[in-house]
């Protein structure tokens, strides 16, 4: 059976996610600073993502949002990587897609402030 072209692009995201969660995990339970803040001196527009996640697991929400503002739209864009392309109408996709990107530059920035 050969898979299709959309086939091999979700279960690459697939793998994609699952080797991010698993090096979040490592970094996370080994205390490894963010490559991103150790390289450059400053928050990368995911830090406090792993913290967050974990914070909300343990239903403290208040926590995970001081943490970073975007922990609840994480499922949100796992959920978006493994579906099918256009389960939704493109307009939709695309604006999700600039959606994720503004509140997370935003959340940086509120950070850097």
């Amino acid at each position: 059976m050969v898979m299709s072209d959309q086939g091999k692009i979700k279960w690459i995201n697939v793998w994609v996610i699952a080797v991010y969660l698993v090096l979040a995990a490592v970094r996370y339970l080994l205390g490894l600073p963010c490559l991103f803040r150790y390289l450059f001196g400053m928050p990368c527009p995911g830090c406090g993502m792993t913290s967050a996640v974990i914070a909300a697991l343990h239903l403290e929400f208040a926590d995970a949002f001081r943490h970073h503002a975007m922990f609840w739209a994480m499922p949100l864009v796992v959920l978006a990587l493994i579906l099918p392309a256009h389960t939704l109408p493109l307009h939709w996709e695309i604006g999700f897609w600039i959606a994720m990107g503004l509140g997370f530059f935003g959340n940086w920035i509120w950070h850097l402030a």
